[in-house]
């Protein structure tokens, strides 16, 4: 869907994985005094992706994920100058929920992080101006394929979604 969350690797307390699956988090927990970035997008703008690939002898996978952002103000502009530095674990939302919310969310970039690779913006261009940025694993691949975020059933997952949008306290 159109927004996406953009954790600073860094900022990371800690992550709980589905011992059972290895793939689903249950928990993110941020450092105190931290919060995600939004980005929000607009029709399919957000479009994240990853593929299989070979480095060396071992096959490891490329996480990608293009958005527009749509926020030009002076703090987007703030957190561009911000992102173009760090490692980020970026969380997207699925059209698809799966059963009772267990397919919403997925996590690119949990074990390495994704960098900015692509970072532009262009007035005249049909999106009026939006960022277009694009966070990817240039030189570091991911092991596995994106996480999933599920706790329990949707509600509580959203509530998790949510909660890493405000300052951890």
């Amino acid at each position: 869907e159109d927004e996406m969350l953009v954790i600073n690797k860094g900022d990371i307390a800690s992550i709980t994985v589905n011992s059972t699956d290895n793939v689903t988090v249950e928990d993110i927990t941020l450092k105190t005094g931290t919060k995600a970035f939004i980005i929000d997008g607009k029709r399919n703008s957000i479009a994240p992706s990853f593929a299989m690939v070979q480095t060396g002898v071992f096959k490891m996978f490329d996480h990608i994920v293009n958005a527009k952002g749509f926020d030009i103000s002076a703090d987007a502009k703030a957190e561009m100058n911000n992102v173009k530095e760090g490692r980020y674990v970026i969380l997207t939302k699925n059209f698809y929920s799966g059963t009772d919310g267990n397919s919403k969310f997925e996590i690119y970039g949990i074990t390495t992080g994704l960098e900015v690779t692509a970072l532009t913006r262009n007035p005249n261009d049909d999106t009026q101006g939006a960022f277009d940025i694009t966070f990817g694993t240039d030189l570091n691949k991911e092991p596995k394929v994106p996480a999933a975020l599920f706790i329990t059933d949707e509600a509580t997952t959203n509530a998790v979604w949510e909660s890493l949008k405000v300052p951890a306290t």
